[in-house]
């Protein structure tokens, strides 16, 4: 991170252009906790801030046989004992939080639950704040789920749910999300998302989902194609503007400019292909970064708007110049600046969150701060002063066409048998293809890289990749031409 910054606007690329804006000289600094508490963790989750506090859920074990002490609270300047009970008698409960929610006098986790109280039935947890206790959010044997808003005074969770206790049916199989009403779960359509996660935000009253959504799906059970960015509305479900494709990691509103972010690896707009980083300003989608993705794709994990600036946790890794060095780095609304990294071994970044007006990050082997021991490990903060920022305002924009669908746009026909697949698989082209076939996984990283010359059949080997979903992108001129997925099993 470069400190004590002074700069004027300069032009970013042909595709954004800035008015001139100045950024006074920056005061910032990172630093550890200075609790001068142990805090033995194996990493952190997640973290929210619920009142005063700040919540943070701990893994105190690789192996996620844990005891009740998984919840801390922080108060900015020493950890309490947080939420307990989630055990039971064994006290053996696991609750891997992939987001924390604030709704009332409550607080709802989504996540991963298992060997929880309530006779071990795999549940969806929540926790009374008044009273001090958990309760049992029933929902069949669903226990994995990707993340949770409020949209309208209503909990919206996004993940497995298998089965729910009202009994719904369809031809389809149920959409992997549900509104939390009357002390019970309900369908509300939704999409039918399979292979990676799936994120939600609220957005110009909109209820936007996005990850990878074969179709959405009405409360009727009707059901249609769509790009992976969907939205809700007055009860009714369509594709968001734009016919965005990829796997997505996180996404958010800006607080200053109301603009919709998205992050993740590869990603398409319109059929381009770009990667990290896009953004909607409410008539038009741009990239935040111009780089070739094919060259030097960018990987964003997480990120987080604070002080004005946006601060994204990723690494030029995703093409075949790349690397794996994470590091948190700053765009200040013109262009993008390095940042620190956590550790010498390589460190992930779970979370990122805004507590008393510091910046705080949480993770995995995250045991130093730029070369120097950080105590308690897998947790730092970052101020920067208030009055040193400013954000860097579009003045012209491209247009863009009107989308078109995500299933129309491909215009190479493909196949890939067997599928699932164990060692290899076949791909199988209806006309000859000239271009890159790109493989990635289900959090958007290239894995495979292949260039090819009138290309009808093609071998991909699975080599030393593990069991799990991946995804075939055929790449001529920057664009996705063909596009499908594939379980090695």
């Amino acid at each position: 991170m470069e400190r004590g910054i002074c700069k004027t606007i300069i032009s970013l690329s042909s595709v954004l252009v800035f008015h001139l804006v100045t950024i006074n000289c920056v005061s910032q600094e990172w630093r550890d906790l200075n609790s001068n508490q142990i805090l033995e963790n194996y990493q952190i989750w997640q973290m929210c801030a619920i009142g005063d506090s700040l919540l943070v859920n701990v893994a105190t074990s690789q192996f996620e046989v844990i005891d009740d002490d998984r919840m801390f609270w922080w108060d900015s300047t020493a950890f309490s004992l947080g939420p307990i009970g989630f055990g039971g008698e064994d006290s053996d409960a696991s609750v891997t939080s992939r987001a924390i929610v604030q709704w009332g006098d409550s607080v709802f986790f989504a996540g991963i639950h298992s060997n929880l109280l309530f006779e071990d039935e795999r549940l969806i947890v929540g926790y009374d704040l008044i009273n001090e206790v958990p309760f049992n959010m029933h929902a069949g044997n669903s226990n994995n789920l990707d993340d949770a808003v409020l949209y309208h005074d209503t909990l919206f969770a996004m993940g497995s749910f298998w089965s729910t206790p009202s009994g719904i049916q369809g031809e389809y199989e149920l959409p992997q999300l549900a509104a939390w009403t009357d002390n019970e779960w309900h369908f509300v359509g939704g999409v039918l998302a399979f292979g990676g996660p799936l994120h939600g935000v609220v957005y110009q009253d909109k209820l936007v989902i996005a990850g990878y959504a074969e179709a959405v799906v009405q409360t009727d059970w009707s059901a249609q194609a769509s790009s992976n960015v969907v939205f809700y509305q007055n009860g009714v479900w369509d594709s968001f503007p734009g016919n965005i494709t990829g796997i997505f990691n996180d996404l958010a509103v800006h607080p200053l400019t109301g603009d919709l972010y998205l992050c993740g690896g590869y990603m398409s707009i319109d059929g381009e292909l770009t990667s990290g980083m896009i953004y909607y300003d409410g008539d038009y989608w741009h990239k935040l970064f111009n780089t070739d993705p094919l060259e030097l794709g960018m990987v964003v994990r997480q990120f987080e708007f604070y002080r004005g600036q946006l601060y994204a946790y990723g690494t030029f890794g995703n093409g075949s110049q790349g690397n794996i060095d994470f590091r948190v780095m700053r765009y200040d609304g013109y262009a993008w600046h390095d940042g620190e990294n956590f550790g010498d071994s390589p460190s992930y970044v779970n979370d990122m969150h805004v507590y008393k007006d510091e910046l705080y990050v949480c993770g995995l082997n995250m045991d130093t701060l730029n070369g120097e021991p950080l105590y308690p490990e897998n947790i730092a903060r970052f101020y920067i002063a208030p009055e040193d920022v400013q954000w860097g305002i579009p003045e012209d924009t491209p247009e863009i066409e009107n989308p078109v669908s995500v299933f129309e746009l491909f215009e190479y026909e493909m196949k890939l048998f067997p599928n699932p697949a164990e060692t290899e698989v076949h791909l199988k082209l209806k006309d000859p293809f000239t271009g890159a076939i790109v493989v990635t996984n289900s959090r958007g990283y290239q894995v495979s890289y292949e260039e090819v010359s009138s290309c009808r059949r093609h071998t991909i080997s699975r080599g030393d990749l593990s069991a799990g979903m991946y995804y075939v992108n055929l790449v001529k001129s920057g664009q996705i031409v063909g596009f499908k997925r594939v379980v090695f099993e």
